[in-house]
């Protein structure tokens, strides 16, 4: 057998207390983007530059959560094995996962223009985002 037969099967074959772990994360990691949306939402003194990018990298982070979430979970009565809600779930995983990942990579470069490149204005560049 393969190597990448026997990380198939590995995948395939993981315990309930792997799957309940990793149901867990996904959820604490759902209350926080959560936490971070309503915040952004209820109070006003956090609507400031900074915080709206912290909250783009959140909704991207709570999309791939929810995708997430869905995959595998047993207690639910979704089969999710193959058609529409397959495709549906990997659209909604990939997009959260690399909108998160430029989302970062905007606030890397919020913070290079900002202090390296010494832009003061770089706010009034968001639109572009």
């Amino acid at each position: 057998m393969s190597s990448t037969e026997e990380y198939c099967d590995a995948l395939d074959n993981n315990s309930p207390a792997l799957r309940q772990m990793s149901q867990i994360i996904v959820l604490l990691s759902l209350c926080g983007s959560l936490f971070v949306i309503l915040a952004y939402t209820c109070w006003r003194e956090t609507r400031n530059f900074a915080f709206k990018l912290v909250v783009q990298i959140s909704i991207a982070d709570f999309i791939y959560c929810i995708a997430h979430f869905f995959s595998d979970n047993k207690y639910l009565d979704i089969p999710i094995d193959s058609g529409t809600l397959c495709t549906i779930q990997g659209f909604l995983i990939n997009f959260g996962m690399v909108s998160s990942f430029m989302w970062a990579m905007v606030v890397a470069w919020t913070l290079f223009a900002t202090v390296v490149l010494t832009k003061p204005d770089i706010q009034s560049k968001f639109w572009l985002y």
